[in-house]
């Protein structure tokens, strides 16, 4: 049985809520990164079932995924993954990261729009 996808935006959702047990920076970063992740996973389901998606099972499947998308006039859902992918670099790579909150909020809006607009 396949994962569900969508059950990473709901750890992601989760994880955004203010829990007295977490440090809140690193639920907001892990909120933001497990966003992106549910997005793409089912962006690039959706890719390979849909649109002849050629997947190379490394990590330059997230900028081909993008430019596949955009050349099947998914534009909008390429945008949302790239300012996904973006911030999720910064929470997983930098020790420094600004408007933590208000990115995990536009995080899980553009994750939900992505599920939205792919039918789930």
């Amino acid at each position: 049985m396949s994962f569900d996808w969508k059950e990473y935006l709901i750890l992601a959702e989760y994880l955004a809520e203010k829990h007295q047990d977490l440090n809140e920076e690193a639920a907001l970063r892990s909120s933001i990164s497990r966003a992106y992740y549910a997005a793409y996973c089912r962006a690039i389901r959706y890719a390979l079932t849909h649109l002849s998606f050629p997947k190379k099972n490394d990590s330059k499947d997230h900028s081909l995924l993008r430019d596949h998308l955009r050349k099947n006039k998914r534009d909008g859902i390429a945008e949302r993954l790239d300012k996904l992918r973006r911030w999720r670099n910064d929470c997983d790579y930098e020790d420094r990261v600004g408007r933590l909150r208000e990115n995990c909020k536009m995080s899980l809006e553009k994750a939900r729009e992505i599920f939205q607009n792919l039918g789930v």
